[in-house]
């Protein structure tokens, strides 16, 4: 392989080497949320500079196609690899299903293949040309799929950086830095690709996208020195830390802040408690304290702030874990238990003490006995909080009020007891009967010599209702998701269905198996008449798929009907509605939604989903999945009915086809034998009296035979341009001299009779065909540049002067053109030249309008074309085109 090593050679290299040290740097960093993306974009980066460096150096058409090959494994895994990179960044506690990951891989990977054999099909390339300015650049000439591989590119990166946007919009300062620098470095390659894609490149043919992935590889790497990029990853963010009555704190696997609560803030103090900020800085104060749980997972303390009026604070620390169970930080729970330190010193300190703080207290306070589970004694607080009167509560036991079993809760009174355990969740019933969340502190305490239990207890039925709405909302969401998926491949699968009739059929048990509907039905609007709507499929009350074809409904103006199918609302929903079977007749009441289906412009149908069968409610998300499948259903209907009319069209035009090629075929073979018998007579009067003759007479006989040849000239049209429509015929290298030795000679006597001129090259280019129709080609326009070529209106007359050339094209096709001095043919009749029937100019030459017709279908089914080029009073050059035998492909 021969190389030219050039300034753009060299960038390139450059391109590469800066990719693939950015995709090491981000490697060293591997453990963080993002970074192995992030290493694999760099490499495929990398890989795409090098090929195009290469490509670049690389002397003759093939060699730069092979390069060039190789640069689409790293520019078309590039897009994806970015996307990845936004996913693992934003979220990196939720993970792509295979499925998904092997869908957006799909582009990409058939770019590739299509690439790697495109000299067999031409739709990434269509062709090289040298770069004007020399210097071993090619120009390539891209194909339709390269634009398709490039919308690609653009919507996978724009997704992306939308996903990092709408991951970062919430959050603090340093996220949205980190964002924007993102975002900057995604507008890189789109820049890039945009110049070499709009031809505004710097050199003409040269792609400058790879360096587009470099310069965006150099602002992420920025991005990761100045604003930790991948330190920084916002990991915690959907934790219910703003309704938190306790102290939330995030630190990442080096200890800084990555998210704080305000009630946090309030504890720390605003001005310490920075994003981004080390914990050693939080808890200066506490350095032992750090030191000991710098590296603990889980654990639990008390620590105190401040000195002149010091807070008792109880830290928890708890991993932070992603869906693999990897850990990518730490959580850190404070609770101020200043009033509890407080109060159990006071109590400690005097009993007097102890009794007002211990009364007038706002926390939930009891004493039990745990001898006999008895409340000894409970503050007014407590008394509010259970509903009982001081009297009333201290004659019942704390069994009376844990709604667990009590053996379980004499089971947790001995460990209080003894020490080992002084925290616990509980469920407590108040005087209404209603049952609250608490979370207890408890101790033992000696009163007046007495063991006692001392129990603070907190109210976090709030609290628990909103992590477990928190926790549904996000089965709801992961379900929802699901269901998207799951939505588009049902889509795929009924986009395969023969007709509309198993289209609604495989669109209710998918419905059903895949979506989780319960009973669904399909109805169409008529056609005929737009107030009637009529049945498709449903499902019975057994559950059971039902033909509803048979069914016709009348739509009352003022019904639900018509406001759904006048597009007045895309969706209608009931949750306590008449239920009903085939019949019209209820068969239940229960929930039920209704969906328009919709072909674009106007609404076909309908969609109903009810919940007889199951008595599940109909959720919100399974209303907008309706909306979503009912408008799916819309258009895959309208798309099978567009089908099955197509087809039915195309079998009437088939059947008429075939009728009209066998009638042109029994014309055609009726008239010949009168022909034949015609023109056997002729010959026989001619020559009979040939030394009778008169002008007269001979006029007569030439008249007779120029009508037989017109009338055999017609057949013989008719029936190639049936076979020509019917036959498959085998094609191979053309023998172009001897087609037009053979041409000339069918029309040596037009030749003579108009003293025509004709001009040939000395060899003709190899080309493909079938030669008896490339003979009917080239006799057809070679007829017509003799009738109409020369000047019979000039002074003396110009004969004809008709001149045959081919040449090869650079896309693999040769080109035989025919040029006679004729009038021209005007630009508007041009259009119409090829049309069967018609026929141009003033002089009312000998021809029957099929000629062109049939010469446009044989060549285009050799897999050619035809034209023409043509200026008024300078002539006409007739041209088609056939593959060459040799095609040079890149």
């Amino acid at each position: 392989m021969i190389w030219h090593f050039n300034v753009y050679v060299a960038i390139y290299f450059i391109a590469a080497a800066v990719s693939a040290g950015v995709a090491a740097y981000a490697w060293r960093l591997r453990t963080r949320p993002g970074a192995v993306q992030l290493a694999w974009l760099m490499a495929a980066g990398a890989e795409w500079s090098l090929a195009a460096g290469l490509e670049a150096a690389a002397v003759g058409i093939p060699a730069k196609v092979f390069w060039s090959k190789v640069e689409y494994l790293g520019s078309n895994s590039s897009p994806v690899l970015f996307l990845l990179f936004a996913l693992a960044y934003s979220r990196p506690e939720r993970t792509l299903g295979r499925r998904t990951a092997a869908l957006i891989w799909v582009i990409p990977a058939l770019t590739f293949l299509l690439a790697a054999v495109n000299e067999w099909h031409h739709l990434v390339w269509t062709g090289f040309t040298p770069s004007p300015v020399g210097d071993n650049i090619l120009i390539y000439g891209h194909g339709i799929w390269f634009y398709v591989s490039v919308a690609y590119f653009y919507l996978v990166i724009m997704f992306g950086s939308f996903v990092i946007m709408r991951a970062t919009t919430r959050l603090a300062r340093p996220y949205r830095s980190q964002a924007l620098t993102v975002l900057i470095g995604a507008v890189m390659p789109l820049a890039t690709s945009g110049l070499y894609i709009a031809g505004l490149s710097p050199v003409p043919g040269l792609d400058i996208s790879p360096l587009g992935i470099m310069l965006a590889g150099l602002v992420l790497a920025w991005g990761i020195l100045r604003f930790h990029l991948l330190d920084l990853a916002p990991v915690a963010r959907d934790l219910l830390f703003e309704g938190l009555g306790d102290g939330a704190v995030v630190l990442d696997a080096q200890n800084r802040i990555v998210d704080i609560n305000p009630a946090a803030q309030r504890l720390l103090g605003p001005a310490v408690a920075r994003i981004g900020q080390s914990a050693r800085e939080v808890l200066a104060s506490q350095p032992d304290l750090i030191e000991h749980f710098r590296d603990v997972m889980e654990g639990q303390a008390e620590i105190e702030l401040g000195v002149e009026a010091p807070r008792h604070l109880e830290l928890r620390i708890s991993p932070v874990r992603d869906r693999r169970g990897r850990s990518t930080g730490r959580l850190v729970l404070l609770r101020d238990i200043t009033e509890r330190k407080l109060a159990e010193a006071a109590l400690r300190e005097s009993e007097a003490t102890y009794r007002a703080m211990f009364t007038k207290n706002q926390a939930v306070k009891l004493l039990i006995d745990p001898e006999t589970a008895a409340i000894v004694d409970a503050n007014e607080a407590a008394c509010r909080f259970y509903g009982y009167a001081l009297e009333e509560i201290k004659a019942k036991r704390i069994t009376d009020i844990n709604v667990l079993p009590e053996p379980e809760v004499r089971a947790i009174m001995v460990r209080v007891k003894s020490g080992e355990d002084t925290h616990f969740f509980a469920r407590h019933r108040l005087a209404t009967g209603e049952i609250r969340d608490v979370e207890v502190y408890s101790s033992p305490i000696e009163v007046q010599g007495r063991l006692l239990l001392f129990a603070i207890i907190h109210d976090i039925t709030e609290r628990k209702r909103a992590e477990d709405t928190l926790c549904e909302q996000q089965e709801v969401e992961r379900r929802f998701s699901q269901q998207l998926a799951a939505l588009h491949q049902v889509s795929m699968e009924l986009s395969l269905a023969g007709s509309v009739d198993e289209l609604c059929r495989l669109a209710i048990e998918l419905g059903r198996s895949r979506l989780g509907f319960d009973r669904i039905a399909i109805w169409f609007v008529d056609r005929d008449a737009p107030e009637i709507i009529r049945g498709a499929f449903g499902v019975d009350e057994q559950g059971r798929l039902r033909d509803e074809r048979g069914r016709r409904v009348q739509v009352r103006p003022e019904g639900i009907w018509s406001e759904l199918l006048t597009g007045q609302a895309p969706l209608i929903y009931r949750p306590n509605a008449n239920l009903l079977d085939d019949q019209s007749a209820v068969v239940g009441r229960g929930a039920r939604a209704r969906a328009a289906m919709w072909d674009g412009q106007a609404v076909i149908g309908q969609v109903s989903i009810d919940n007889l069968l199951t008595g599940q409610p109909i959720t919100e998300r399974q209303r907008e999945l309706l909306v979503l499948y009912a408008r799916i259903l819309g258009h895959l209907c309208t798309l099978k009915r567009t089908e099955e009319a197509l087809q039915e069209s195309n079998a009437e035009l088939q059947a008429g086809n075939q009728e009209l090629d066998a009638f042109a075929h029994t014309v055609a073979h009726d008239l010949k034998t009168p022909l034949n018998l015609i023109a056997g007579y002729a010959e026989l009067l001619a020559e009979s009296y040939e030394d009778q003759r008169t002008d007269e007479l001979q006029g007569h006989l030439q008249a007779i035979q120029r009508g037989v040849e017109k009338m055999t000239a017609i057949i013989n049209s008719l029936l190639l341009l049936a076979n020509a429509r019917q036959e498959s015929v085998p094609v191979g290298p053309l023998e172009t001299a001897d087609i037009l030795v053979e041409v000339q000679r069918r029309l040596a006597r037009e030749i003579e009779l108009r003293q025509a001129e004709i001009t040939l090259p000395a060899t003709w280019p190899a080309a493909v065909g079938y030669g008896p129709w490339v003979e009917e080609v080239w006799v057809n326009y070679l007829s017509n540049a003799l009738k109409y070529g020369g000047r019979s209106d000039l002074t003396p007359p110009i004969p004809p002067r008709v001149e045959l050339a081919a040449q090869v094209q650079a896309d693999g096709f040769v080109c035989f053109t025919i040029r006679d001095n004729g009038r021209g043919i005007a630009s508007e009749d041009q259009k119409r030249l090829f049309v069967a029937l018609n026929r141009f100019g003033e002089r009312r030459e000998a021809g029957h309008g099929l000629g062109l017709s049939i010469v446009r279908r044989i060549i285009e089914r050799m897999g050619g074309q035809v034209g023409v080029e043509s200026v008024v009073d300078q002539g006409s050059t007739f041209y088609f085109t056939l593959p060459a035998a040799t095609t040079v492909t890149g």
